[in-house]
């Protein structure tokens, strides 16, 4: 049976979002992860692993629940690596705290949990640029991703050869503000076509839907169709179904095929 929890524990005076992030690694602690999510009373906490080996400076997420009987306490995986050498390096640990989020667990027990890091609202803007810096040093000289081609392909541009990530992020922030002067529902028809990609893409949604894993060329075929009956981005962000239906009308092989048990 599928579990959707979400929360929303009150964010303290001067504090602001720093990063919405998922925990990494719960996979590996499924069992323990999943005792916390089926609990109650949940609420996380960080904790440093200045011995890890593979990351000194790896930060563990602590889930606190309360059981039948006792309250529970362990870790249930860690902070993303990026994110953990920001907090670490930048000098941001004991400004910073997690806000647990959501917590999804799926029919078959895949789970994830998400929360926000939250921080002094003044350190904010130091952070986010701190941050850029780490993803930056990480994604220097690797090739452009897909969705980023995308924007390319959405916008008539031609997507140079060999473009890399740092080029193709630098291209996309210039050329969003120059047509967002000229025509601000194409920024906006953009940003619906991004959400209906990335909801599609998790598998919490196609589980929802019942669907495939499916790719972005497959996705775009089924919204270019709906675009040619007359649907808007905006209509299809709002109804992410009628996304659903013309991908399975297109490509039938997506639908998860219902088997019933054998007696």
């Amino acid at each position: 049976m599928t579990t959707k929890l979400k929360f929303s524990p009150p964010i303290p005076d001067g504090f602001e979002n720093f990063s919405s992030v998922s925990v990494v690694g719960i996979q590996q602690k499924k069992k323990t992860a999943l005792k916390f999510a089926r609990n109650r009373n949940q609420s996380l906490e960080l904790e440093r692993e200045p011995d890890n080996k593979q990351d000194p400076n790896a930060i563990k997420v602590v889930g606190r629940s309360k059981g039948l009987i006792f309250k529970d306490q362990a870790s249930i995986g860690y902070v993303p690596k990026e994110l953990a050498s920001c907090i670490v390096e930048g000098g941001f640990w004991g400004s910073v705290e997690p806000r647990l989020q959501r917590i999804y667990i799926g029919d078959d027990e895949y789970i994830e949990v998400e929360f926000q890091l939250l921080g002094p609202r003044e350190e904010k803007k130091a952070f986010n640029n701190l941050l850029q810096e780490v993803v930056d040093r990480k994604f220097e000289g690797r090739p452009a991703t897909v969705w980023q081609k995308e924007f390319y392909r959405m916008f008539d541009f031609t997507v140079p050869k060999e473009l890399t990530y740092l080029a193709a992020r630098h291209f996309i922030h210039e050329k969003s503000a120059e047509i967002g002067k000229e025509d601000q529902s194409a920024i906006r028809a953009w940003e619906c076509y991004g959400d209906i990609v990335k909801e599609l893409l998790h598998p919490q949604t196609r589980e929802t839907y019942n669907i495939n894993a499916v790719s972005i060329t497959r996705l775009r075929s089924a919204v270019i169709a709906l675009l040619d009956e007359g649907n808007s981005f905006e209509a299809m962000h709002r109804n992410i179904e009628t996304v659903v239906d013309k991908l399975v009308e297109l490509h039938p092989n997506l639908e998860v095929e219902h088997r019933e048990d054998d007696d």
